[in-house]
């Protein structure tokens, strides 16, 4: 096992050429995919013979550590530089301190929501607070005068039209895309698709996460309908179908009903003259032998 003093000694000792691989790689990629990373890499610092493989490798994720860091960097002056930009240009309608966090692909959509912004009435004093990534869509904030009349409305329906618009636009670069799950949720075209990694066995299944919330809303109603079916009938009913939660909201809750009529129907049933006769009206005959 590599010892971290013999680390400490190959870091220095190979810093040269692992900045120089990094920076190359870091010049052509705007965003680091863990493939593209390992196809480039692949088989590099083979030539230090000297070297033994387990040192290579070290090497190898010295260098792919050095390429994120100059990634995330450089990333980060070009949004500064972006949305710095975007506030300047349009100052009437964007708050000086209104806070990005999202990638450049989506800078188009913010601009349209500034020029729509524009067009409001003074009364309402709509401008625009910020915007971030929210589950792989835009979600822009706006302050406004929501007890305007006809205000809220309509800010409300530009924020779900550019909502809407992102989930088919590459955050990245802005060409056509659409929502990808892996680890997490971002919509991405195909050539930005490495990023994401191991997709999830659900990806694209999903057009709008925002139907995430409704389909467990619809769920959760379906089940409380089966809990008040269930609470109606006696307890031998309940007792049957305790372990019964609804899935569907028609042929089950009707399979319902069924098991439970069924089930007050043989409740109903008159007992054998033997079972139902009593002494004194209180206990069950019994045979008594002479």
């Amino acid at each position: 096992m590599m010892t971290d003093q013999r680390r400490a000694w190959l870091r220095g000792a190979y810093l040269d050429r692992i900045t120089e691989v990094a920076q190359h790689y870091a010049a052509a990629h705007t965003h680091f995919a863990d493939p593209e990373w390992e196809a480039y890499i692949a088989g590099e610092f083979g030539y230090l013979s000297e070297l033994s493989a387990e040192d290579q490798a070290y090497l190898r994720d010295q260098a792919g550590l050095e390429a994120f860091r100059r990634i995330v960097a450089a990333l980060s002056d070009a949004r500064e530089t972006a949305f710095g930009k975007l506030r300047d240009d349009n100052g009437d309608v964007i708050q000086s301190d209104a806070a990005f966090r999202l990638d450049l692909g989506w800078l188009s959509l913010l601009q349209h929501a500034a020029d729509r912004v524009r067009t409001y009435p003074e009364a309402w004093r709509a401008r625009i607070d910020g915007a971030k990534e929210k589950f792989g869509c835009l979600v822009v904030h706006i302050v406004c005068d929501y007890a305007a009349r006809g205000c809220r409305s309509e800010v409300e329906r530009l924020r779900e039209e550019v909502r809407l618009r992102s989930l088919g636009m590459c955050e990245i670069c802005g060409e056509s895309g659409r929502l990808r799950l892996s680890g997490y949720a971002k919509t991405v075209c195909d050539k930005h698709e490495p990023i994401m990694g191991e997709f999830r066995k659900d990806d694209g299944k999903w057009a709008d996460p925002w139907t995430w919330n409704d389909d467990a809303g619809r769920i959760e109603q379906v089940l409380e309908k089966g809990r008040a079916l269930i609470s109606e009938y006696p307890a031998e009913s309940v007792e049957l179908l305790r372990d019964m939660d609804p899935v569907r909201r028609d042929r089950r809750s009707l399979s319902w009903i069924a098991i439970a009529s069924s089930s007050r129907r043989r409740s109903a049933r008159p007992r054998s003259v033997a079972a139902s006769t009593t002494i004194h009206g209180r206990f069950p005959a019994v045979s008594r032998s002479c």
